[in-house]
This record gives structure tokens, C-alpha cells and sequence, in this order.
């Protein structure tokens, strides 16, 4: 065997990614490759002819891995010698600058023949094992190296082959618990690939969450700097790849560059006023959707069509599928490579890569259930279950595979759209389609409507129009000239929901009827519907309401509502509100307006439930957890100072005289409450009291606070000049929010 032979075998030998194989198999690959030589200076060509996509054996010299860039120039982050494996593995990590391969000093290079390679570990699977952890840990390497670069500006290759050694690989699956909160903070991460989620957990037992944080950022080092427990809970929101520096390991790094200490104060700062801007700003960035069709023969295509043409209006958009995510690797068969493979790190890399890029992605489930299929789920935001409504409500095969995954990956969103046939008019059997599945919305489209999905994209992506609509008697017919002032505008509302009579206009609009249709039924149905009684649980017996409500709503059930729609009612027996969101409507809108002593209460599951507004009159918190920080417009009509009296009388009032006062045509008109109006403000005060907090308001993109002072509670036969009333006072506002937001 000759002199250049042996070196080239031991340097394959010595290789960490190939000791695995045997010598026979070594000499084999010897056969098969090629020889490369670089002078000084010279860069290694990796899309060149058979070189691309190919592996290398140093057999003498280095290589420094360059970083790149505009501002900076070449920086050497790392160096490889005698036997390490190189390849574009190492360049296509990413990160703000180019990688590079260049030679330190003239370099010997052995090309492996990847065919021949794939037909060894045919034989040696386990060598294929070793060799696919080892190319991994060279991957993470080097997207270290370019973090570290990106974040500090650590470009010593003697330094951090030092830090490297006392580095800890963590791979977390998607759903997968890095760390809970408030447990020890005894080391600090670089997201590596992927993206972190951080949530904290509030007083009533709900996770929130606060931050996100992706490639290239930093987490835990709060807890670590502070020596103090963690603040939130960390959860991997994609496959994500992380560093850990254990506390001993982070001190020699701050010890061998003060600066980072100021790095690290700024990336918190940033990082805060993102936490503040993100809980203020009312459009989210988009968000990674994954189309996993109920059934095999949907069709899929036209839907994706469809919407993709609608989400391009709410912000940039692409569209994968596994073909198609093979072809932009150009490599075919990787989109299907397992969660294992040593290719994962480079799609996950270049997943992020089109997160930084677009707004929205958009990623097809392939039928049949595969890798791929696995992989875009853990991909994404949201899981989109789309199904003809005329099919069979039974999951298919593919759901169940999600809902193995589910318990792994419960961060995940997942919504079923139901796509009705063009034309249709009205709704039913939703309740069927909703029974056993674990959703967090549901949404009605009608195959070809625009409109529908215009709102269906607006909805996902964060850019909802909502409406809230609050609680105050007669004076919510002052809601209706709203709603002419937004459709004047061209408003489109996507969602809605009310409070007592805010709850009976809000069920008008989530049938999609206009304000004219709306008032039209208010006027036939709910201009008196006050049957008295003798006062023993109430003042109005309430079968008047019941029977109205029937007359105008029959039998329609919330989850048949072309538009998302929920009420609030008062769970009076546990002291909570109750969300209204499936179920009977006319059974929610009828508890919704139960004002105690007033109208009887509605009893459920032993359970009494009176007025929504006893503790929550302008649901605008509850529709702002709902539409994920859309627009939510907000109409208040329970003013701060009401009742405002302006007829003395003593303290002992004869309620003879005031009703004869009342029925005596010749009466000065002064205001004077009655009891209907005291007992309604009494009851409801605290929560007029909340929503008149500014952090309340705050939430809303348009406030509108009505002024209807002097309008009685009972005055239900005025439906037209309290509309009038809502239209003239909010017209201007409405006109200047949505010109505003022309030019945002």
C-alpha cells in the first residue's frame, strides 16, 4: 500500500463521523472518491459539478469556517483539521451572514461518493446511526459559531473551540418542556433552530403567553444573572435545536468578554418592549398553517387555492407541499425524512429561513399519513381540519394520527373549517361535526364566496374585525345606528358578541343581517316584551321573552351562525361568567338579559345564571383572548355618570304619586329613574365601573362610548331615535378609525 493510500485511510479512519465502519468498508470508500486540493486563501467550492451537496475528509491542512457579511467582511469563527468531515451541511446552517469554507493553509481533501456511502450503511445500520449524531453535533457546531458571531460578536476560533467542550446539545420536539416556571435558573440557552415559547401562568390558573423567541436568541439568562427561579415556562414551539451553557460556563465567557453583559442587557430590553408592543398592537405577524383535509377525497387543492388568494391581502404568503418543499432543497424524499435523520437540521433551518421571509405559510398535509405530514404539524401555529359539511362527521385517519400527536403538541392550535356549498343559506348540524373533537374555533365557508374567505383569513392571521357590543336595556338599539355607520364605511364584521341587549344585536349581525334587517326585527319582536308578575323571584314573569326570542331566533343554535358569536351571562350560584359560545341561542341570549330581580333567572345543570353585565357588561377581554389581537371595536352604552336626577323629591317617595305624575300628560318632563333603572345600574355597576378602566379600553382599537344618559332603560319603544342617537354619535369616529387605518 502506498505512502498517499495510508494517509488517506488513516485520515477516513480517524474521522469521529465514519469510526464506525470497518476498514474493508473504508477501503471501499477509498475506491469511490476523489481527491480535492486547495491553496491558501482558496475557497471550498460546494456547487460545483458532483461536489455539490458532497462530503469531505481532511487528510492535511485547515479549513476555517468564514462568516460573511456587508459590514464586517471575512470573519473566522472555527477551524477543521486532519480527519474532521466537511461539507455544505456546515454552510447551509444560515444565520445574518454567508458561510464560508476557506483554507487556513493549503488543504488535502478527500470527496466521498454519497452513493457509495448510503450502500455501506445499507449493510451497518448502526454506523449509519453514529454517523447521522455526529454530522448532527458538527451542524449544531457551526450554527453556534455563526449565533455567537450574530449575538456577541465572538469571532476567536481557539476561544470557542474551548467554550465548545463545555457545551450541552438539547434537541426538543415540538410541545416538549424545556423548563417550568419557577424552577432553578441554572443555565442559559442559544436557540440553535427552531423557536421557543414563553408562558406564565396567571392567578386563575391560565397559561399566557409572553414572548416567543427564535434562531440566534438567547433564553434563561434573567433567572441565571439574577441567581433566581425561572420567571416563565419554556416550551418548544417548532423541533427546536438549543445550546446549554451551564452557570460555570457562561462566567468564563463573560469573564473573557465583558461585552457581552451589555449585549445581553439590550437583547432584554428589546425583548421587553417587544413583550409590551406585541400586547398593544392589534395585527400579529402571521402565523404557520398546516391543511390537514378531513377526509381523502377533499378537495384539498381548490381550498388551498382560495385561501392563499386571500391571505396574500393580509400579509406575504407561500405554499408548500412535500413535493415542493423537496424541490427548494433539491433534494427529493427529504421533506419525508424522520425526525431522526441528520437532514432534519437542515430543514428546520430552512423552515426558518421562510419564517423570516413571508407573513404566512401555508404547509398541505400529504394523504396518506407520512413524515412530512408529522413534520408540518410540528411546524405549525395552527392545524386546519378542512371537511366538506356534506361528509361524514367521523374523523378520518389522518385526524387521529393528530389526535395521537396531540398530547404531545396540545400548543398547537386546531380549528375545523366547514366548507357549505355555494349559496346556502342557512346552517345546521355544526353540533355533530364539534362532538369528541379537541378545537379551539371552528369556522363556516361557502365554497367560492370571497367574502367568506376574506374573513377566514382575516380571523388566522390576527386581523379580525370584532365587535363588542355591551348591555343597558332600550339603550342598546343604539347599537343598530352603529352598525349603519360601519357598513357606511365598509366595514366587514368577522366576529361578534354582546351582553343582554347587546347580545340580541350581536346575534343579528352574526347571522349576517344588516342594520336595516336588524332593526326591522327588534321592532316586530322586542319593542315590549315585559309581562308583569307578582315580585316573588322577579318582577317580569319572562315567558314574553322567551316567546320572542323564539319567534325571532326559532331554533338556531350558536354553532350554526355563519360568524363566530358568543354572550355572557352571570353564573350567580359559583360567582362567574359564563361564555356563551355553543348550545341554544335563544337559551344564551336569555340568560344574557336575566337582570336579577327583573327577569326570572335561567336555570343549567342545578345552576342559576342571570344578566352578563352583573360582572362583565363590554366582553372586550374575552373577545380579545378569542381573536388573537384583531380589531375589536367596542360600543359601550352604560355611561360612567347615569341617572343623573334632576326632580328632587324626599327620601320617602309615594310610588302612587310618581305613577300618577308619570300618567298625567300635563307633567313637566323631567327625568326621574324608575325602578327598573335603579335596580339595572345597582346590579351592573361593577362591571360599568371595569369597562370603563382604561386598561380596558385599551384593548379595544375603537372605543365608542355612546352618549344615551337620557334615555330610560324601559324606553324600547324609541327604536328609532335611539338608533338615530347611536348613529349620529358615532358616525365621525368610525369615519376617522377607518381612515386611519387606510393609511396603516
Amino acid at each position: 500500500m502506498n505512502s498517499d493510500r495510508v494517509e488517506l485511510l488513516n485520515a477516513l479512519s480517524e474521522s469521529p463521523p465514519l469510526e464506525q465502519l470497518s476498514q474493508s468498508s473504508l477501503g471501499d470508500l477509498l475506491e469511490q472518491g476523489s481527491e480535492l486540493f486547495l491553496e491558501q486563501g482558496e475557497r471550498l467550492a460546494l456547487r460545483r459539478g458532483d461536489h455539490e451537496g458532497g462530503l469531505f475528509i481532511i487528510v492535511s491542512g485547515k479549513l476555517s469556517f468564514v462568516s460573511n457579511s456587508a459590514s464586517s467582511g471575512d470573519q473566522a469563527l472555527d477551524e477543521m483539521g486532519c480527519g474532521d468531515l466537511v461539507g455544505d451541511f456546515i454552510t447551509k446552517i444560515g444565520g445574518n451572514s454567508k458561510a464560508l469554507l476557506v483554507a487556513a493553509e493549503p488543504v488535502r481533501l478527500f470527496s466521498i461518493s454519497l452513493d457509495g456511502l448510503n450502500r455501506l450503511f445499507e449493510e451497518q445500520p448502526e454506523a449509519e446511526l453514529h454517523f447521522d449524531i455526529t454530522l448532527r453535533q458538527l451542524v449544531y457546531r457551526a450554527q453556534l459559531a455563526v449565533h455567537l458571531s450574530d449575538l456577541f460578536g465572538i469571532q476567536a476560533p481557539s476561544a470557542f473551540s474551548e467554550l465548545v467542550d463545555e457545551v450541552e446539545w438539547r434537541s426538543l420536539c415540538s410541545g416538549e418542556v424545556l423548563y417550568r416556571q419557577n424552577d432553578p435558573g441554572d443555565s442559559v440557552y442559544i436557540v440553535l433552530a427552531g423557536r421557543m415559547r414563553a408562558s406564565v401562568k396567571e392567578r386563575d390558573g391560565k397559561q399566557r403567553t409572553v414572548n416567543e423567541m427564535s434562531a440566534g436568541e438567547t433564553v434563561g439568562e434573567v433567572a441565571l444573572l439574577t441567581s433566581s427561579q425561572r420567571a416563565a415556562t419554556l416550551i418548544a414551539a417548532r423541533d427546536t435545536v438549543l445550546a446549554r451553557l451551564s452557570s460555570a460556563a457562561f462566567e468564563k465567557l463573560t469573564d473573557r468578554y465583558p461585552r457581552i453583559m451589555l449585549q445581553i442587557a439590550r437583547l432584554i430590553g428589546l425583548r421587553l418592549r417587544k413583550q409590551w408592543s406585541d400586547k398593544k398592537n392589534h395585527h400579529s405577524r402571521g402565523a404557520t398553517f398546516v391543511i390537514v383535509p378531513v377526509h381523502h377525497e377533499f378537495d384539498v387543492d381548490s381550498f388551498v387555492s382560495s385561501l392563499f388568494e386571500t391571505l396574500k391581502f393580509t400579509g406575504s404568503t407561500v405554499c408548500f407541499n412535500s413535493d415542493q418543499v423537496d424541490i427548494a432543497l433539491g433534494h427529493r424524499g427529504i421533506s419525508n425524512e424522520p425526525c431522526t435523520s441528520a437532514k432534519s437540521t437542515q430543514i428546520a433551518q430552512w423552515f426558518h429561513e421562510q419564517e423570516v421571509s413571508y407573513q404566512n405559510i401555508i404547509l398541505i398535509a400529504d394523504g396518506p399519513w407520512s413524515n412530512w405530514s408529522e413534520r408540518a404539524i410540528r411546524q405549525a401555529d395552527h392545524v386546519l381540519l378542512v371537511a366538506d359539511s356534506e361528509a361524514s362527521v367521523e374523523p378520518g385517519s389522518r385526524e387521529k394520527k393528530i389526535n395521537a400527536l396531540w398530547d404531545f403538541s396540545s400548543h398547537l392550535k386546531q380549528s375545523l373549517v366547514l366548507l357549505h356549498p355555494a349559496e346556502t343559506k342557512e346552517i345546521s348540524g355544526t353540533e355533530l361535526w364539534l362532538r369528541g373533537r379537541r378545537l379551539n374555533g371552528f369556522y363556516h365557508v361557502n365554497s367560492g364566496s370571497a367574502d367568506d374567505f376574506a374573513r377566514l383569513a382575516r380571523i388566522l392571521t390576527g386581523q379580525a374585525n370584532a365587535l363588542v357590543l355591551g348591555g343597558g336595556g332600550a339603550r342598546g338599539y343604539a347599537h343598530i345606528g352603529v352598525l349603519r355607520a360601519l357598513e357606511e364605511n365598509g366595514v366587514s364584521i368577522d366576529m361578534v358578541c354582546g351582553t343582554s341587549i347587546g347580545a340580541i344585536i350581536a346575534a343579528g349581525v352574526a347571522l349576517q343581517y344588516d342594520s336595516k334587517k336588524i332593526s326591522r326585527i327588534c321592532g316586530q319582536y322586542f319593542r315590549s316584551f315585559f309581562d308583569y308578575t307578582l315580585p316573588v323571584i322577579s318582577l317580569i314573569r319572562g315567558r314574553k321573552i322567551e316567546h320572542n326570542l323564539q319567534a325571532a331566533l326559532g331554533d338556531t343554535r350558536i354553532e350554526d351562525l355563519p360568524l363566530p358569536y358568543f354572550c355572557i351571562s352571570t353564573n350567580l350560584t359559583r360567582a362567574e361568567q359564563v361564555v356563551h359560545n355553543r348550545g341554544s341561542l335563544t337559551r344564551a341570549i336569555r340568560a344574557s338579559m336575566s337582570l336579577p330581580a327583573m327577569v326570572p333567572p335561567v336555570f343549567q345543570s342545578g345552576d342559576l345564571l342571570v344578566d352578563g353585565g352583573v360582572l362583565n357588561n363590554l366582553p372586550i377581554d374575552v373577545m380579545y383572548e378569542l381573536c388573537s389581537g384583531g380589531n375589536i371595536i367596542a360600543v359601550d352604552i352604560s355611561p360612567k355618570i347615569d341617572l343623573a336626577n334632576n326632580d328632587e323629591f324626599s327620601v320617602s317617595v309615594s310610588g302612587l304619586r310618581l305613577l300618577l305624575s308619570r300618567l298625567n300628560p300635563f307633567r313637566s318632563k323631567r327625568y326621574r329613574p324608575s325602578i327598573f333603572d335603579v335596580l339595572s345600574r345597582s346590579i351592573t355597576l361593577a362591571a360599568v365601573n371595569r369597562s370603563m378602566r382604561q386598561e380596558e379600553q385599551d384593548l379595544a382599537s375603537l372605543y365608542l362610548l355612546l352618549p344615551v344618559e337620557s334615555i330610560g332603560t324601559l324606553e324600547y319603544d324609541q327604536l328609532e331615535q335611539i338608533s338615530n342617537l347611536g348613529y349620529a354619535s358615532s358616525i365621525k369616529q368610525v369615519t376617522e378609525w377607518c381612515r386611519s387605518h387606510e393609511r396603516d
